[in-house]
C-alpha cells in the first residue's frame, strides 16, 4: 500500500475506527490517505503525513483490503490511488480483470489495481461529476477567440484582456504592437509578457454588441488583478444578459462587463 503502508482490517461496509487506515476527502476531487486517531460525534481526526485533518464521517472510507476486487463498471465515478498518499476522483473508462482505468479531472489517466479503487457516496459522486463538467466547460472556452469591435486596432497604452499561455484571461496594458504579437504589461503582478495578436481583446465598452443565448463570454472580475471567468449566456434582456459560470452560478451583466468569444 502506498503512503501509510497499512491495510484496513474492515469490510467495505464497516465504519473505520481509531488506528485504521483510511482515505478521506480533502476537496471536491482530491482525497488523502491517513490513519484514524480519534472518532467523536460524527467527526474523524485523521493523521495524514505530518497533518491532522478533521473530517465528517461521510467523507471517510476504509482502505480496500489487499487483493480485493472492486465492483465498479465503465461510467462509474470513483476515487482511485494516484501516488504516495494521494487519491483522485474521476470517471471509470475501462475495467479489466486486473486493472481499472480512471480519468480524473486532470485528464491524466490512472491505471490502478482493483484494490486501489473506492466507491464513494452520492454526494461525493456529484462533486466529482460537477468538477469534470466544469473543466470541460472551461477547456472549450479556452479554445475560442474574442469578438473584437469593428475596425478596432490595438495600440500602445490600450487597456485590454489578454489570454495567458494556460488559457485564462487577465487584464493587461499594451506596451508595444509588433507585426505578429503584442507586448503587454500584466496587471496582476506577473512579469511583462508577449502574446499572439489573436489573444488580445479590446476592453469592453457600452458600444459592445450584445451576444446571443448560448454564446461563450469572459466576464470581467471585480478586481483588476483577478482572472476573467468563462460563462455562457442564458438570457438577454435589452442591454443586460444573464450568464452561467462553470460552477453553475448565474449573474446578470451589462455589455461593459464581458467580452464575447467565438
Amino acid at each position: 500500500m502506498g503512503g501509510c503502508g497499512t491495510t484496513a482490517k474492515l469490510s467495505g461496509d464497516s465504519k473505520p475506527q481509531a488506528g485504521d487506515a483510511v482515505v478521506f476527502k480533502s476537496s471536491a476531487i482530491a482525497y488523502n490517505e491517513g490513519k484514524v486517531e480519534k472518532v467523536e460525534g460524527g467527526k474523524y481526526e485523521i493523521r495524514s503525513g505530518s497533518n491532522i485533518a478533521k473530517v465528517d464521517a461521510a467523507d471517510v472510507y476504509a482502505v480496500p483490503k489487499a487483493g480485493a476486487k472492486s465492483e465498479v463498471k465503465t461510467g462509474d465515478f470513483v476515487v482511485g490511488f494516484a501516488r504516495e498518499i494521494y487519491w483522485a476522483g474521476g470517471e471509470v473508462k475501462n475495467v479489466t480483470a486486473d486493472l481499472v482505468e480512471i480519468e480524473p479531472v486532470s485528464g491524466a489517466k490512472l491505471n490502478v489495481a482493483h484494490d486501489k479503487v473506492i466507491k464513494v457516496s452520492p454526494t461525493a459522486i456529484a462533486h466529482i461529476k460537477q468538477s469534470i463538467e466544469a473543466k470541460a466547460f472551461e477547456d472549450l472556452g479556452k479554445t475560442k477567440k474574442p469578438v473584437l469591435p469593428k475596425n478596432w486596432k490595438p495600440k500602445k497604452g490600450d487597456k485590454v484582456a489578454a489570454q495567458w499561455s494556460f488559457g485564462s484571461w487577465h487584464l493587461a496594458i499594451i506596451k508595444n504592437v509588433n507585426p505578429n504579437n503584442i507586448d503587454i504589461d500584466w496587471q496582476n503582478g506577473w512579469n511583462d509578457g508577449t502574446v499572439a495578436s489573436d489573444k488580445v481583446a479590446a476592453y469592453p465598452t457600452a458600444e459592445n454588441a450584445m451576444p446571443k443565448v448560448n454564446d461563450y463570454v469572459i466576464v470581467k472580475p471585480q478586481s483588476d488583478t483577478a482572472e476573467w471567468k468563462f460563462a455562457t449566456v442564458t438570457a438577454i434582456n435589452g442591454q443586460e444578459a444573464e450568464v452561467k459560470f462553470a460552477d453553475g452560478k448565474t449573474q446578470k451583466v451589462r455589455n461593459t462587463d464581458f467580452i464575447g468569444l467565438v
